[in-house]
């Protein structure tokens, strides 16, 4: 009998052989086998490009249940204004009639809650309200803009006359603002100088054609007078726009060309 030699492997490594399931890209490789038992060795091919069978192994299927984070979508969006008490409502009612209206109250009492509750009215039936503030902060507050976009001015506009503001008045763009307004509000009425107030019912009028007060729109303006004051009142003339000068401790003020 002849003696059996070892099997050996030749021309590839164990990682070379190893093929990934599901498809994936597979090297041809080739193994050789020599095994030996009487007579000569024959050698035998085996083709590695012919997928390994894989094991069947037992798979249990879960399926798991749906995320709780999803929720359904609303179908409309909830209201969170505080309801009006019956003062605050009859002060609505005013407002919708039509009436031009002053209302005031301290700090907390609801006089921007009033104000987003006829607003929201006025528009629902089709009028176009303006909302206004003097500074940027309070306009945003109440979801409005300021005096000086509103009129289309800079603080350089009151060093201009009357005459000036006017004649800006019938800009494209300014003149189709003023005239669209149904409704004007204005809002922290403490903090505006009468002249500037003046100077906005003078170019509404312009605009406008109408020599009712602020062109024949309705005014509603609310505000504390025990808060804020103007920033720097009477700065400038209203019918020049010349500096005033200040007399007897800054409480009147004198125009060089129209006096006090």
């Amino acid at each position: 009998m002849g003696e059996k030699r070892k099997r050996e492997l030749h021309s590839i490594s164990p990682s070379d052989a190893t093929l990934e399931a599901n498809g994936s890209k597979q090297t041809p490789t080739e193994i050789i086998a020599i095994s030996s038992d009487e007579g000569e060795p024959q050698p035998k091919r085996f083709n590695t490009n012919q997928p390994l069978a894989q094991p069947s192994l037992p798979v249990e299927v879960k399926q798991l249940p749906q995320s709780k984070s999803k929720k359904a979508p609303k179908k409309g969006r909830a209201r969170t204004e505080p309801e009006l008490c019956q003062e605050q409502q009859a002060l609505v009612d005013l407002i919708l009639s039509g009436r031009n209206v002053f209302y005031t109250g301290s700090a907390g009492c609801g006089k921007s809650t009033v104000l987003k509750a006829f607003v929201r009215e006025l528009r629902s039936r089709g009028k176009m309200v303006n909302i206004i503030a003097p500074t940027g902060r309070a306009a945003l507050d109440i979801n409005g803009q300021t005096f000086w976009t509103y009129a289309g001015w800079t603080p350089l506009h009151m060093k201009k006359s009357l005459k000036d503001l006017k004649h800006a008045a019938h800009g494209k763009f300014i003149r189709a603002r003023l005239k669209k307004t149904n409704v004007l509000v204005i809002d922290e009425i403490s903090m505006v100088e009468n002249h500037h107030f003046e100077r906005l019912n003078v170019i509404m009028q312009e605009a406008r054609g109408d020599n009712a007060a602020f062109g024949g729109v309705q005014l509603v303006v609310t505000g504390d007078f025990c808060q804020l004051p103007p920033v720097k009142p009477f700065a400038f003339c209203i019918e020049c726009g010349r500096e005033l000068i200040k007399k007897m401790a800054g409480t009147i003020h004198k125009c060089p060309e129209h006096g006090e």
